[in-house]
């Protein structure tokens, strides 16, 4: 495995470097990236940042927001949080979160911190949530990456993660995630300490193995950057209206659909949430967008186009009811 400790906290950038590597490198070998961000809120690629987001308190505070490439929800980054990147073309990975979270509940074990994965995607101390995580995929090839809170300022993640829209649970109900620094577990931890031992004692790598990016690849980085990751096109999109809103949860995350039905045909289709999936929320929008607004005609559709496979945990059924209820 290679690691690659990046100490850019520019989040457009990093985000930058993600998308290169999963899409230039062949990935023969592992590689896993260990990054921090400036204070940013970071939304999941299908989300809607003015339904998500305190966008005037982000303003006025110098945030800064920046959508990823893989689905799941809005999470907040300053220095005190340490990100993990981890690509791989191992086949046997696609969705197995709780493998990868495994290199980091054995890392914070020399820390004497007892974490365990629970739900679909998160990481737990004692019923307090510290890291959350996502994946995404690319032809063969995907990447895991996730948060681990250390000394996060969360009296500020909790006055910009702020959801508008009230939402109907379709799956089991429960209450917002307690969340809690690693640094009020082990008051001594640090992010150094935590990057040494998960590098030499938990992948048993030595720290001359690290790999460090070329002026070249820099660059492309940049391209990158600027041709996607830092354009308020892609960060925050239109803000859209329409005739029809629906918002649930299900199992494997929230769905926001908006749309309009225009001489009985779905138009102006928007797809949102903090689901996971091999396809993407453009995919569901593109299937959908001037088809007949019609139960038996989209569920026939559903069928046809298999979209049972698109999202993780969340069946066709569950959106052909949200649509139509």
């Amino acid at each position: 495995m290679k690691v690659i400790i990046n100490q850019n906290t520019d989040p457009h950038f990093n985000l930058s470097v993600e998308e290169y590597i999963i899409k230039n490198y062949d990935l023969e070998e592992d590689i896993i990236m260990l990054w921090r961000n400036d204070k940013t809120v970071v939304i999941g690629r299908n989300q809607n940042p003015y339904n998500e987001v305190n966008l005037e308190y982000l303003k006025a505070n110098g945030i800064t927001l920046a959508r990823r490439l893989s689905g799941g929800g809005a999470v907040y980054h300053d220095l005190g949080n340490l990100n993990y990147t981890i690509f791989t073309k191992e086949k046997n990975s696609f969705n197995n979160y709780k493998k990868f979270c495994m290199v980091i509940i054995e890392t914070l074990k020399y820390f004497g911190i007892e974490a365990n994965f629970e739900g679909r995607n998160d990481i737990y101390i004692d019923g307090a949530k510290f890291s959350g995580n996502a994946q995404y995929f690319y032809q063969d090839k995907m990447f895991h990456h996730g948060t681990i809170l250390f000394s996060v300022d969360l009296n500020t993640l909790s006055k910009v993660l702020v959801s508008k829209e009230k939402y109907e649970d379709k799956a089991v109900k429960s209450n917002k995630s307690k969340v809690v620094n690693l640094k009020e577990i082990n008051s001594l931890i640090t992010i150094e300490d935590v990057i040494d031992t998960l590098i030499t004692k938990v992948l048993k790598l030595r720290k001359e193995d690290l790999y460090v990016l070329n002026e070249d690849e820099l660059k492309e980085i940049e391209k990158i950057k600027n041709e996607r990751f830092g354009l308020w096109e892609w960060n925050y999109g239109k803000n859209f209206s329409f005739q029809k809103k629906k918002k649930a949860k299900f199992k494997g995350g929230t769905i926001e659909l908006t749309f309009e039905v225009r001489n009985g045909l779905i138009n102006n289709v928007k797809v949102y949430g903090d689901f996971f999936g091999v396809k993407t929320n453009s995919d569901l929008e593109e299937l959908l967008i001037n088809k007949p607004y019609n139960k038996d005609y989209i569920g026939k559709l559903f069928r046809e186009e298999k979209v049972d496979n698109y999202f993780y945990l969340i069946t066709s059924n569950e959106i052909i009811d949200l649509l139509f209820e």
